[in-house]
């Protein structure tokens, strides 16, 4: 409708499995030019039905796994796992894209989302398994800005800064728990989830030559994620986790991993023919080129620790046919 423009949907979910429920999803978007100053203002909104994941989702529900959790875990939720039920989501977005020259364009956009039997995974003991269990609820507040500039002269590049604060609420409301940590959240209040992040920045310059030559680098800094409120005296004696320690800070009111910041690069060559279709390509890359030690996450409640990969190198080489 001229400089107006409106996206309207409706969806309807009816979910039967171990739990079973219905809900109507409205969907909405609008979006207005400026012609004059060459923006684009929007804003959307969303209710969303989120079913739970399938992979290991009976084990989750199993009385039988349930027996292996501490006797203090059992006290306080009973001897079986509750079923977990689709989590319920609004979700809303506003944002702003802007025009700079004929050369870059600039996105604004703030979100905020609140989520009802929010879902999440946990480990089972110390294994890579992983299972689905939900909480009470969770509200996520976040702000992006993305700058994209086009190709000149075959360069081009992106620079992207993010902001995201994750809160969940206890009681847990679905699934499997193994771990005392679960009956301490259980007797908390509201806490930051380890989604939360204070800024992350990420750059990408590319370059495409014309005959099929092309290279990528990308720098990462993030602030870091939140960790689990572990002692730090008791991590020192831990023989798993005491070298980790110079990679959190415990320390800190909410507790979170070092900063980190980690720059990959790859370059390759495509083989066309006079038709524009690739018929074979090389490609080489190396990623964390600095081989920087750093966490992702540090003894979380629910994913455990997670390492950063020391440098890596490959090479691959691709027929089309």
């Amino acid at each position: 409708m001229g400089n107006l423009r409106l996206a309207l949907g409706l969806r309807y979910d009816y979910y039967r499995f171990l739990a079973s429920g219905s809900q109507w999803q409205p969907r909405i978007g609008i979006a207005y030019h400026i012609r004059a100053t060459r923006s684009v203002l929007r804003a959307s909104y969303n209710r969303t039905y989120q079913t739970p994941p399938n992979e290991n989702l009976l084990l989750s529900s199993s009385p039988q796994a349930a027996l292996l959790a501490p006797p203090a875990v059992q006290e306080a939720l009973g001897p079986s796992p509750v079923v977990i039920r689709p989590e319920r989501q609004n979700v809303v977005e506003g944002g702003l894209q802007q025009a700079l020259g004929a050369w870059a364009s600039l996105d604004l956009a703030y979100y905020h989302k609140d989520g009802r039997d929010q879902q999440d995974n946990n480990n089972f003991l110390n294994t890579g398994v992983v299972f689905p269990i939900s909480l009470q609820r969770i509200r996520v507040n976040g702000a992006e800005a993305r700058l994209v500039t086009i190709p000149i002269h075959g360069i081009s590049g992106t620079l992207s800064l993010t902001h995201s604060r994750a809160v969940s609420t206890p009681p847990f409301t679905g699934g499997l728990f193994l771990g005392n940590e679960a009956v301490e959240a259980l007797s908390s209040g509201p806490f930051i989830i380890d989604h939360d992040q204070l800024l992350s920045l990420h750059g990408i310059l590319q370059y495409n030559h014309r005959r099929g030559f092309w290279a990528t680098g990308s720098i990462r800094y993030d602030s870091g994620l939140v960790s689990n409120p572990s002692d730090p005296q008791q991590v020192s004696s831990d023989p798993d986790y005491f070298d980790l320690l110079p990679y959190a800070n415990l320390t800190a009111a909410v507790p979170r991993v070092s900063p980190r910041t980690i720059t990959d690069i790859a370059v390759g060559y495509a083989r066309k023919t006079s038709e524009g279709k690739r018929r074979w390509e090389v490609t080489a890359h190396a990623n964390n080129i600095m081989n920087r030690t750093a966490l992702y996450n540090f003894q979380s409640v629910f994913v455990g620790t997670r390492v950063v990969a020391p440098r890596t190198v490959g090479a691959g080489i691709r027929w089309y046919w």
